[in-house]
């Protein structure tokens, strides 16, 4: 014989319990030493992580959306590395890593722009990837073959982005072109 299920939720037998038979085996659980793997990496720690020859042009959209939504304390001209000024990027991605009491992060942000210009197709910006994984390998040891990667690695299979800088500059030349022909 069938039995009828109610449609009130709090009526319907409730499932069994999928926890621990005792507060023992929960601690047990609790401390035993599982080593834990997380499949997605942050997109910030993918230049200290992914060979070049890995990198794709998703990825790239992926890290310029987290880097266009964040600021380093100190580096006005940012936003311009962040939206991909190669340049800027680059001098940026220096004075982070000679800074005292610098933390990973602020790293981790310059040097990711620094990763999507470099795929972009900027070869200085692949250069400064292999040197800065060359001067981490004492830290991890992965960095000297990632660093190998990048000095091998051909740019040219990602369009290269339009430049904003650029784009900036061109916007403010009419006003100061009308403040100079303005008569004294």
């Amino acid at each position: 014989m069938c039995r009828k299920v109610s449609a009130n939720p709090s009526k319907r037998p409730s499932p069994p319990s999928q926890s621990p038979a005792s507060q023992s085996d929960f601690f047990a659980c609790a401390q035993a030493n599982v080593p834990v793997t997380i499949p997605v990496q942050h997109p910030l720690s993918w230049w200290r992580t992914r060979p070049a020859d890995q990198c794709k042009e998703a990825d790239v959209r992926i890290a310029r959306h987290f880097l266009t939504r964040s600021a380093i304390i100190g580096e006005p001209h940012w936003f311009l590395g962040a939206a991909g000024d190669a340049a800027i990027t680059i001098g940026v991605a220096l004075r982070a890593q000679r800074r005292k009491g610098n933390t990973l992060v602020t790293v981790d942000l310059a040097m990711t722009a620094v990763l999507c210009c470099a795929l972009e197709g900027d070869v200085t910006a692949a250069l400064l990837m292999a040197s800065m994984l060359k001067l981490r390998t004492d830290i991890d040891p992965r960095c000297k073959i990632l660093s190998d990667s990048w000095l091998i690695y051909k740019a040219a299979t990602l369009p290269p982005q339009p430049r904003r800088r650029a784009l900036l500059r061109s916007r403010s030349r009419p006003s100061q072109e009308r403040s100079r022909k303005a008569p004294p």
